[in-house]
């Protein structure tokens, strides 16, 4: 078979056909679009294809065995693309292959032994796909594999022994898998790793004491397994290491790291386990640190003094971890001048945040400080954090009017005060904020290196591994707001949450809102505005999110457009309301000639007319308003659990 052929046979496998893969238009295929040829002749059979890169083509159906015609392959990209079934052995009978890529495709089964087998080859990716069992055994002749990445994948079992001896081994990618067992300590035997990624998989026992031997080692991920005990000396000595994460096992003791060691630590995650206190009193002597996230543990500490020396520290989470003493927290932090992030959620119990100070927090971006109980006023010494992106102070006893001065942050574009005791009425100021008027510029927005975690109701919360993906969002609900709804809310067309439920908020609903165009859910409910729901509203073809039940509005529901999809439960508990459409809750329409009959949305029926079918209605209106107020019919689907 000359490789014409086998190409030719590798595309009639295919689902789809490769553009630019057309005989009559080329018969020379090393001018197809993504192969390379060597550039020597042989006799006969002329130039030969040592590369097939492919990535990215949308590609469909499956690799069969004519691919193996290409034997002097050296280079096969097939990455990113919706390949499926399993590999053959017979497949992958090449001895030159340097660069094997079949990652983000769908392919399934176990995975063939004949590619372990390729002693050429240099970078094997199989990520990103469904394989499943074991990895096999025979990795001794891949003896110039510089990284093997196989996350993301169904694989099990314990690591076979074969690859610890991959000597020159760079790169060692196994996370989200179901690996298990104790990590051997052969892994010691690579020594020449950069990068070993081993999360999320069901790993157990304690770390193995092996990283003195592993000197070149700058990235250690092994976040969520099922790891044990202490940190191991050499772990906490290691001169090589930048990047530390071992989120959510459950290690315990102290954190013990020897900073005069580890010059070039940059990044640690501790978070999700059972770390004691007090926290270290020289870890700002890991001078090069920039991230921290301490949060989920149980220190029972206050934040050291000698923190306010952190020169390079940029993130810093310390949620849920038991720390106390809100003032000396706030009076230690403003001193690092870098400080863009920070997380305090579920801290300092009850107590009072202060308010008649002067903290200076110059690069603040992100201020988390929610769920925590406390008391006092929104400090007005928050005004002087000019460069706020976010602020949530949600979940707090704090009680006083919003302050005018938040309007003016210019790059606020994530506002959550919810469920606290604030009062009187929304400053006008609100409505000018600056981030919610202006097209939003992700490029600015700065990039966690940890998740983020947004509280929610029952012990709920959104996850965002990226501040990009946070929506824009004013979340004032369940406090004691009172007075109307500025009709200049209408203005700021790239907000996409708006929240205002279980407040006091009187009035209409403003016609303006037509001009939030970005905006996904609007909930007004359970306050006491009054008059009708606007028509302009039906211009909003992003909602799919709308509640304003148990307030005073009346009139006619607007039909059409969004509104077609919203629950009954949307509008309940309004007496004035009427013609919710039966027909976008799974139950037609009557059509009668001589009357029309409209349920209004507490249940009764007001008939136009003669009535027909008066109990089969309203039995169904009871029904499904007791489904909805239990929350048995519909859940929100973007809630996810938090982690302990």
């Amino acid at each position: 078979m000359n490789d014409l052929e086998a190409l030719s046979g590798f595309q009639s496998c295919l689902g789809s056909a490769i553009e630019g893969w057309d005989k009559s238009t080329s018969s020379d295929c090393c001018n197809w679009t993504g192969v390379t040829c060597s550039d020597d002749h042989l006799p006969i059979l002329g130039r030969r294809i040592v590369g097939l890169e492919l990535d990215n083509k949308r590609l469909t159906g499956k690799v069969c065995e004519s691919l193996a015609g290409l034997d002097q392959l050296k280079i096969l990209n097939l990455s990113h693309n919706y390949l499926s079934g399993s590999l053959e052995d017979k497949i992958f009978r090449f001895y030159n292959l340097e660069i094997l890529d079949l990652s983000n495709n769908e392919f399934t089964g176990t995975i063939a032994a004949s590619i372990f087998e390729v002693s050429t080859l240099k970078i094997l990716d199989l990520s990103q796909n469904h394989f499943y069992g074991e990895i096999p055994n025979i990795f001794g002749n891949s003896t110039s594999l510089q990284v093997l990445s196989l996350h993301g994948n169904d694989l099990s079992g314990n690591l076979p022994e074969s690859v610890f001896q991959l000597h020159n081994l760079t790169e060692l990618q196994l996370g989200d898998n179901g690996f298990s067992g104790k990590l051997n300590d052969g892994i010691g035997n690579l020594s020449n790793l950069v990068k070993l990624d081993i999360s999320f998989n069901i790993f157990s026992g304690s770390l193995p004491d092996i990283f003195n031997s592993l000197g070149k080692l700058e990235h250690l991920y092994a976040a969520s397994n099922n790891f044990t005990g202490h940190l191991p000396a050499s772990l906490i000595n290691s001169k090589s290491l930048m990047i530390l994460n071992i989120n959510n096992n459950s290690l315990d003791g102290l954190i013990n790291l020897n900073c005069t060691a580890m010059v070039n630590l940059i990044s640690i995650d501790l978070g999700s386990n059972f770390f004691q206190g007090p926290l270290p009193e020289r870890l700002f002597t890991c001078w090069k640190l920039i991230s921290i996230n301490f949060s989920r543990n149980k220190f029972n500490s206050v934040i050291p003094s000698s923190y306010k020396n952190f020169q390079s520290l940029s993130y810093f989470s310390i949620s849920n971890a038991s720390i106390y003493n809100v003032s000396t927290a706030l009076e230690v932090l403003q001193h690092c001048k870098n400080l863009s992030m920070v997380f305090l959620t579920m801290n300092f119990a009850e107590e009072e945040i202060p308010y008649q100070v002067n903290f200076q927090f110059k690069s603040l971006e992100v201020f988390v400080m929610a769920n925590s109980q406390l008391r006092g006023k929104i400090p007005d010494w928050l005004s002087g954090c000019t460069k706020l992106q976010l602020l949530d102070l949600s979940w707090n006893n704090l009680w006083g009017t919003i302050p005018p001065w938040i309007g003016k942050l210019d790059f606020l574009f994530y506002l959550d005060l919810s469920n606290n005791s604030l009062s009187e009425e929304i400053p006008e100021t609100l409505t000018e904020l600056k981030e919610f008027k202006k097209e939003f510029n992700f490029s600015v927005v700065p990039i966690l290196t940890f998740p983020v975690y947004t509280y929610r109701e029952g012990s709920k919360g959104f996850k965002y591994k990226k501040m990009s993906n946070l929506r824009p969002s004013l979340v004032l609900s369940d406090n004691n707001l009172s007075g109307p709804i500025w009709p200049t809310f209408g203005n700021l067309k790239m907000l996409h949450v708006m929240d205002l439920k279980r407040n006091s908020l009187s009035g209409i609903i403003p016609k303006s809102f037509s001009g939030l165009k970005n905006l996904e859910k609007l909930d007004l409910s359970e306050n006491k505005l009054s008059g009708s729901i606007p028509d302009s509203l039906l211009e909003l073809h992003f909602l799919s999110n709308f509640n304003v039940s148990y307030n005073m509005l009346s009139g006619k529901i607007p039909s059409g457009g969004q509104f077609d999809t919203f629950p009954f439960s949307s509008f309940i508990g309004n007496k004035g309301l009427w013609g919710f459409n039966f027909f976008s809750s799974g139950v037609p329409k009557q059509h009668h000639s001589t009357s029309q009959v409209y349920p209004n949305i507490n249940g009764q029926i007001i008939d136009f007319g003669l009535v027909f079918h008066l109990g089969t209605v309203t039995g169904f209106v009871i029904s499904v308003t007791i489904c909805f107020i239990s929350g048995w019919v519909f859940q929100n689907a973007e809630e996810k659990k938090k982690e302990r």
